[in-house]
């Protein structure tokens, strides 16, 4: 008897040491590194880009953007990064910023667990990429949000937003996409534009 089963379809292709996200979950996730983006437009708008792998060792980029062209806290993406720092027990007055290769990072995230309530957009008409929309986060243990977690009541977020990406994941199964060239980039949202997987790679190409 065979050790294993042959697939003819596994010589088809490379393996790659990692894939993208390309589906709505909630996801378990590593924190790979956080990149602090300023503009260089003359505008103040900041934006922390989190590189995240989650339990699959499947890829993640959310840009979640604190302050506005004038310099202006975001308030919504404010109130994101409160509550994850509260799940992380991370304090904002000691998150620092250290240079590498001429850009910067946020180590204090680094190698953190945390939960991500994430929702993928498939490319759509002309598009060649899909988005992430951000939903919240949550505790990769107890799988409670941080009110959740505040209020000391059970994990009922996690199971509302299981049920509800399973629904937006069976119907995006059967909704044939309108543009098949080429799909199999994915991106990552700001609030101006969509960004490519090879920008991805290539942070000197980041859109302000």
């Amino acid at each position: 008897m065979a050790l294993w089963r042959w697939k003819s379809k596994d010589i088809s292709s490379e393996i790659s040491t990692s894939d993208y996200i390309k589906r709505s979950g909630c996801f378990n996730c590593s924190i790979e590194n956080v990149e602090l983006f300023e503009a260089t437009d003359g505008s103040f708008s900041t934006a922390l880009n989190f590189n995240m792998v989650n339990q699959d060792n499947e890829k993640c980029r959310i840009p979640i953007w604190i302050k506005d062209r004038k310099g202006e806290d975001l308030d919504f993406n404010i109130k994101h990064m409160n509550q994850l720092c509260f799940l992380l027990r991370l304090k904002p007055e000691n998150i620092s910023t250290v240079t590498k290769d001429k850009k910067q990072y946020v180590p204090e995230f680094q190698g953190l667990k945390i939960g991500v309530f994430l929702e993928y957009e498939a490319p759509k008409d002309d598009e060649k990429y899909g988005q992430y929309n951000l939903k919240g986060f949550y505790d990769a243990n107890t799988q409670k949000t941080a009110f959740e977690t505040n209020k000391q009541i059970e994990a009922k977020k996690y199971v509302e937003m299981e049920k509800m990406f399973e629904k937006d994941n069976a119907k995006a199964a059967t909704e044939k996409p309108k543009n098949t060239k080429n799909n199999n980039g994915l991106a990552y949202t700001t609030d101006k534009n969509i960004v490519n997987e090879s920008q991805m790679e290539n942070d000197d190409e980041f859109p302000f």
